[in-house]
Formats: C-alpha cells, structure tokens, sequence
C-alpha cells in the first residue's frame, strides 16, 4: 500500500516574488520507519502552488499525483495537498492510496531556514484517514553551503552524517510507534468529542483475526485484517473510554499483529500490536 508518514525531510526554498516559479524539492517520506523517497516538482505563481508529486521513484510502486497548493510569504507558511493521481506502477486499486496534505512554518536553527509542520493522509477519494506525522524541510542553498564549508567532497553518506550534525532530525518523531503487548494497558489523551480508530494488518496479510471492545461492547468481531485500513468512530462521552484488541487467532505467521491508530481533532498516535491466540491489549482513552 502506498502510505506516508510519519516523517518527511525535504530541500527546500522559498524565493523571491516573480510572476512564475519552477521550484523542485526532494526528500524522504516516513511512516512507522518505513521510509521512501519523494520529490515536488510545481510552478509558484503569486502565492499559488501548482504541480506534481513523484513517490517510490524507480519502484515498482512509484506513482506520480498533482499537486495544489499555497504559499504564505508574510508567515512563511506552506501548504499542499495532493489532489489526483496520475499514473501509478503499483498493482493496488486506487482506493488504497493514501493522498497526502502538507503543513510547514519556518523556523531558524543554528543558522539554516527549517521548515517544520505536519502532515495527514486520507484515502484517495475519501476522507478516511490513513496516514500522519511530522515534516521538516531545509533550504537547499543554506544546506548546500554549509556541507561546501566542511567537506570537500560531498557523497551520500558524508551528506548524511553532515545532516545529523546539523540538524536533530530526530526532532521530527513526534509520532512514536508504541509497541502493545498481551495485558498491557495504555493510555490515550485528547480533548475531542470523538475518536478515529483505523486498524490494518501490519506486515504481510496472514489472515489475523481480532475483535475489539468499546467500553465491554462489542464493535467489530471475527475481523480479519488486511491491508485496506479499517475505520471505526470512537464517541468519547465520558471522562474514560477504554479500548479491548483481542486475538481470535495467529494467522498464518505468530503472533496476531495489527496496525492501530488513534486520531482525534488535534492529537494522533501508533500501535502495533504483538498479541497472542485469546489474548488482549487496552488503550484507555481520557478526555482533558
């Protein structure tokens, strides 16, 4: 499935107003540590964005998505949102796609212009959600100057140590992957009338199955899980909703493992979970 992240770490430049702009802008997407290379390619036009997105380049799943967009010079925010897709070498259905929004802010760290934001995916041609994390963004000349300082060579790996030093790219997992365990207990805080729960198969489709409790009721039963995202809205009526996985079985491959995310309106986290035949996991929801 070709889905996003987590975290996205492109080059990036902000120019000078001109009646059009071609800018280019290459990075790396991550999501649940799965990374993969992104490139925008889009004309500027007053404070337009129009363009193309490129993901997987050179892989059997690389697509290619236009782009729109906007770009606020007075509070040097971006926004972007893929919009289509225009050709894909992926043998998925569109429907599994996870289309994705951009939304960044400058910032000035040890004197290089950082792009920072969020990101969130939906499912092509739906508001399901799919995807979320951080971003953050560097200018291409301040970097690119830099690296001329210090090195004098430049290849990927010196680039990437260079980078490191430069740059806590770790400031950008904000969105952690937790881990949940048989008769582990965990917790979930948000100030939302409501709660999305997507879950899928986190790694190859071995025909899991599990069921999951809201507050001792039964919502979803004897669901196997694939890689299509399954959504249930959560009602957060009360100060504690508590959350049950269970595992109906191990599929194929030991143990039963599941992809969970939690997103309300301002707060979203992710689960995998490690579950064995007849065991269960909680996630206790509390509401601020």
């Amino acid at each position: 499935m070709r889905i996003y992240v987590v975290i996205i770490i492109l080059l990036f430049s902000f120019l000078p107003y001109c009646p059009a702009q071609n800018i280019h802008l290459e990075g790396t997407l991550t999501f649940n540590n799965i990374r993969s290379n992104y490139i925008l390619q889009f004309t500027r036009k007053q404070q337009s964005i129009v363009g193309y997105s490129y993901a997987n380049i050179g892989t059997s799943d690389e697509t290619k998505c236009s782009i729109s967009g906007t770009i606020d010079t007075n509070n040097q925010l971006l926004n972007i949102k893929e919009t289509a897709i225009i050709y894909s070498k992926s043998a998925l259905p569109y429907n599994q796609f996870c289309m994705l929004e951009l939304h960044l802010k400058k910032t000035i760290k040890k004197n290089l212009s950082i792009f920072k934001g969020t990101c969130k995916g939906v499912l092509f041609n739906s508001n399901t959600f799919c995807a979320s994390g951080t971003i953050m963004m560097i200018k291409q000349e301040e970097a690119t100057k830099k690296i001329n300082e210090l090195l004098p060579s430049i290849d990927s790996l010196h680039v990437k140590t260079m980078m490191k030093g430069i740059v806590d790219f770790n400031e950008t997992d904000k969105l952690s992957v937790t881990t949940i365990f048989p008769y582990e207990e965990n917790e979930f805080t948000c100030t939302s009338n409501k709660v999305i729960l997507t879950i899928q198969d986190n790694n190859e489709v071995d025909h899991d199955k599990i069921a999951i409790r809201v507050n001792n009721e039964l919502v979803l039963d004897q669901y196997e899980l694939t890689k299509t995202p399954k959504q249930l809205t959560i009602p957060i009526n009360s100060s504690l909703t508590t959350i049950k996985i269970s595992a109906l079985n191990e599929g194929n491959n030991s143990p039963n493992t599941a992809q969970i995310i939690l997103q309300s309106a301002s707060v979203s986290k992710s689960y995998i979970s490690n579950l064995n035949i007849g065991t269960s996991t909680t996630i206790h929801i509390k509401k601020d």
